[in-house]
């Protein structure tokens, strides 16, 4: 996806693929943005470019090509479709908490037709995240994307994107009315995920099968720094000290936790790293890393 849009980017620019990458990198870097197509608006290297022009508008072929080839290839693990319909079957109620946009991720949702297993899905809002004051409240808004779950996003966040805060959760689990220690998050990043969740109270689980898919990265870690921090930690170039409440080898393996330990709720976690009774709920990370 990222080699497509980035192919694009140099084909309509006319610009060199080395400063196209070196502005997309700067884009993530200084603008608390997560999608692709988002940094477009904020490439250095295209606004110099091209002063003045609405850079979305002029690069739009670029934006639909990556969301195309994402709608294309996202799927869900191995395991994970079936490990959400066994949780729903057992009365678990089941949110999905993600860094993407929420235009995009209704998309891949619907696409991949699982957005009828949830609950809840919480991401983020379209555009950047940035609030205009560090003092205004974070706040949970629904929005109407056309899923089948309840669809809410996260505003009014001083910086970043939803899992730097972990009021975001904090709010998700109030709307569905569980306390923090009777929810699980389930993620595949140990410090936007497990840690997080940890400090919102949440018991972490680390969802390590979602880095089965980082030994065929190539191009991405080079401009993404959310993805650079995932290959650095898995090759263990990172030293993180987060310990997970569990470590998750295969989607189902949350299913053995429950039976192993019954007495409490759960909510399992979606993209993003470290205990449970028959109303449990579940986070889950919404698709595969690419």
């Amino acid at each position: 996806m990222a080699r497509a849009f980035i192919t694009k980017l140099c084909e309509d620019s006319g610009l060199p693929e080395g400063d196209i990458k070196s502005g997309i990198r700067h884009a993530f870097e200084n603008n608390h943005i997560f999608e692709y197509p988002d940094t477009i608006r904020h490439n250095p290297v295209l606004q110099a470019a091209f002063p003045g022009e609405q850079l979305d508008r002029r690069f739009a072929a670029a934006a639909e090509l990556f969301h195309e080839t994402m709608k294309a290839q996202a799927c869900p693990y191995e395991g994970v479709r079936g490990m959400l319909r066994k949780l729903k079957l057992s009365g678990f109620k089941l949110a999905c908490y993600s860094e993407s946009n929420a235009a995009d991720l209704s998309v891949r949702m619907r696409h991949m037709g699982i957005d009828s297993l949830f609950d809840i899905i919480c991401s983020s809002p379209v555009g950047q995240r940035v609030a205009a004051s560090d003092k205004m409240p974070i706040m949970l808004r629904e929005v109407d994307h056309g899923l089948a779950a309840r669809h809410m996003v996260a505003y009014d966040l001083p910086f970043g994107g939803p899992k730097d805060h972990p009021e975001v959760l904090s709010l998700l689990l109030a709307e569905m009315n569980i306390a923090p220690h009777e929810a699980i998050m389930v993620g595949d990043h140990l410090v936007r995920d497990v840690a997080m969740a940890q400090k919102a109270g949440v018991h972490g689980f680390w969802a390590r099968y979602g880095r089965s898919s980082i030994g065929d990265l190539e191009l991405t870690p080079e401009i993404h720094p959310y993805v650079q921090h995932m290959c650095e930690q898995h090759f263990g170039g990172l030293d993180v000290e987060v310990h997970p409440d569990a470590v998750l080898n295969t989607a189902e393996d949350v299913l053995l936790c429950l039976d192993i330990a019954s007495q409490r709720k759960v909510l399992p976690f979606p993209h993003l790293a470290p205990r449970l009774a028959r109303k449990s709920q579940a986070v889950v990370d919404s698709g595969r890393l690419q």
